[in-house]
């Protein structure tokens, strides 16, 4: 006599769920060159206003038309540098500071000419 039989039973395979991640990376930008100024020594401590002592500054450029010696200014004064335009009518001379001595301009001039800026020391007329 044969056993009993078990009644076969189908085994559906085992679900398996897919999961997909999605990542989303992003490239970095491009690298844009930063430019930089170069270095400018900060002035010494100058009062921004005529004393009655003051005899010398530093000119660093004159131009004939007043928007450029502006324009330079604003430059000059964006790399922390005291800049102002002296006079009224052609040349406009773009100048830096007020000295009681052609020593302290002198100094002040060597300063700038290590950072790259040109000029010479101009007497200022009363």
């Amino acid at each position: 006599a044969e056993p009993p039989r078990q009644p076969v039973v189908a085994q559906a395979p085992p679900v398996v769920r897919a999961t997909t991640q999605t990542r989303v990376v992003q490239s970095p930008p491009p690298a844009t060159p930063v430019v930089t100024p170069p270095p400018v020594a900060s002035p010494p401590a100058t009062t921004p206003a005529r004393s009655a002592s003051a005899r010398f500054s530093v000119q660093l450029a004159a131009y004939q038309r007043l928007d450029q010696a502006e324009a330079l200014v604003r430059t000059l004064v964006g790399r922390n540098i005291d800049a102002r335009v002296d006079g009224n009518t052609a040349p406009f001379r773009v100048r830096t500071g007020y000295y009681n001595t052609r020593t302290q301009a002198a100094n002040r001039l060597a300063e700038l000419k290590r950072g790259g800026h040109d000029g010479f020391v101009a007497e200022l007329t009363p």
